[in-house]
C-alpha cells in the first residue's frame, strides 16, 4: 500500500473511532423505563414502544415531501444467507442491527 493510501486508513480509523467513542459518550441506558417512555428520536423495541403502535412521531416527512426523499445510505451485512433476521432498534442516534452471527452499529444521521 502506498503512503497515500496508509494514510488515507489511517485518517478514516481514527474518524470511525471518534464516532464510535463520541456515540458510546453520550449513550443512555436502555431500560423499561425509557422504553415505556418511548422517546421521539428512538426506536427501542420491535414496535417503537410497548404500545406497539409500529408508528414513528416525528414529522420531517410527510405526505408534502416524501416523494422528495433519497437513499442516504444503505447496508449490507456481509456473507449472511439468512439475511437480516431482526427490527433495526435505534437509540442515541446509533441504529443497530443483528443478523445470525454478528451485529452491527451505525450512526443513524
Amino acid at each position: 500500500m502506498s503512503s497515500n493510501g496508509r494514510t488515507l486508513a489511517m485518517t478514516i480509523a481514527v474518524a470511525v473511532g471518534a464516532v464510535v467513542s463520541a456515540g458510546a459518550a453520550n449513550a443512555q441506558p436502555v431500560d423499561t423505563a425509557r422504553i415505556e417512555a418511548g422517546g421521539a428520536n428512538d426506536w427501542l423495541t420491535y414496535h417503537g414502544s410497548y404500545k406497539g403502535y409500529d408508528f414513528s412521531g416525528l414529522d420531517q416527512i410527510n405526505t408534502s415531501n416524501v416523494k422528495d426523499l433519497q437513499v442516504a445510505w444503505t447496508h449490507i451485512p456481509g456473507h449472511s444467507t439468512r439475511g437480516l433476521q431482526s427490527m433495526p432498534l435505534a437509540a442515541d442516534g446509533v441504529a443497530r442491527t443483528a443478523a445470525p452471527s454478528r451485529s452491527t452499529a451505525r450512526p443513524a444521521t
